[in-house]
């Protein structure tokens, strides 16, 4: 959308995915204007996918904690493989 490429494919397939990814965004949003800031101080949806009954680190039936291991190393990859290849 910068350097002039408003009218190009490029710009009308990155609005279209951002039309996708909203289309199930729904709810309300409290925002604090202040000095030229925005803060979000209060979010309402009913297609949140937050629940009190699975913010835990304790036991529950959707998340077994030993996958967070994985998900770690997987995660950090491009970062440990940037710091192997400066130590060559």
């Amino acid at each position: 959308m910068y350097d002039g490429r408003w009218f190009t494919p490029l710009c009308q397939s990155i609005l279209a995915a951002a039309n996708s990814l909203a289309a199930p965004v729904s709810g309300e949003v409290v925002i604090k204007l202040y000095k030229g800031q925005a803060t979000v101080v209060q979010k309402r949806s009913t297609n949140s996918l937050y629940s009190e009954d699975f913010a835990t680190f304790g036991d529950d039936d959707v998340y077994d904690q030993s996958h967070a291991e994985g998900f770690i190393r997987l995660y950090s990859l491009s970062s440990r493989i940037r710091t192997l290849n400066k130590q060559k």
